[in-house]
This record gives structure tokens, sequence and C-alpha cells, in this order.
């Protein structure tokens, strides 16, 4: 599957990590990642620990710039905890990088503070010490929806 964002930081991101998946020879972990060379990402990156439910995944850190897209600070928050239908979106999202352990990108234009907002998604998934999934690392950024 060939992943296209339109995104510069989504396309710097998707670049990193398959850089560190080719040197891993295979799923990178997160000890694998130098969050410096993410610099063009950094606002606008998450990371997600996952657990078991997949709802008790906890936002370890949610970058800046999507706290001023989506009017809410997730960092230290459980993914089951931030509500709305949108929840059941992200909970089936970051399940399925989960499940396939492939990176994936997500679009969405969902209303926020009354209007759209049009946003691409790249879902980076690292390997924890088990060599299980344990990590999503997310780009997002908005879009021009034309």
């Amino acid at each position: 599957m060939s992943l296209s964002p339109i995104s510069a930081p989504l396309r710097h991101a998707l670049d990193y990590w398959q850089d560190r998946r080719d040197a891993a020879g295979g799923l990178p972990h997160r000890r694998d990642i130098d969050i410096a060379a993410l610099k063009p990402c950094l606002g606008r990156m998450l990371l997600l620990e996952i657990a078991d439910p997949i709802e008790d995944s906890l936002y370890l850190v949610f970058g800046t710039v999507l706290v001023e897209y989506f009017n809410e600070e997730l960092t230290k928050q459980r993914l089951g905890d931030t509500g709305g239908a949108k929840n059941r979106v992200l909970i089936e999202e970051y399940a399925e990088v989960v499940r396939t352990g492939a990176a994936m990108m997500f679009s969405n234009e969902p209303v926020i503070g009354g209007s759209a907002f049009c946003y691409e998604k790249m879902a980076l998934p690292l390997l924890n010490d088990n060599g299980g999934i344990g990590y999503i690392l997310a780009v997002i950024d908005q879009i021009d929806p034309r």
C-alpha cells in the first residue's frame, strides 16, 4: 500500500519512520525514534501508549498545535475518556494500526467549534521492549479540503 500524504509534516514523519523501519529490519522501537529528527512535526504530533483494551491507551504527548486544532489538551488522558462520536472513530483507527502493524493514513472533517475542520493523520506503529506494538506515533495536519 502506498501512502501519499499531502502535508509536508506527514511526509517528513512517514519518510523518517520508513528509514527507521528499514534500519531496524522491521517495525522500529520507540527507542529508535529521535524526537529532534521530527522537529517539523513536533506541535502536530501525538504519542499514544497502547494498552489492552485499546480504550485504556494513554496519550503520552499531545502537541500544542493539536490542542489548538481540537480545542482540548489530551496529554495524560485515556483514549476511552476523550468522549463523543469522534472517540469511536479514533478507537477504531488506532485499533486497526495495532492489528495490522502497518503505517496508516486517515482523514476526517469533524465539526469543531461550529465549523468543519479537514485534516489528515499519519499513524505509525512503534514496538515496545517486549516486541509488541506498544505505541502509535501520529502526526495530524490541517489540509485544504479542495
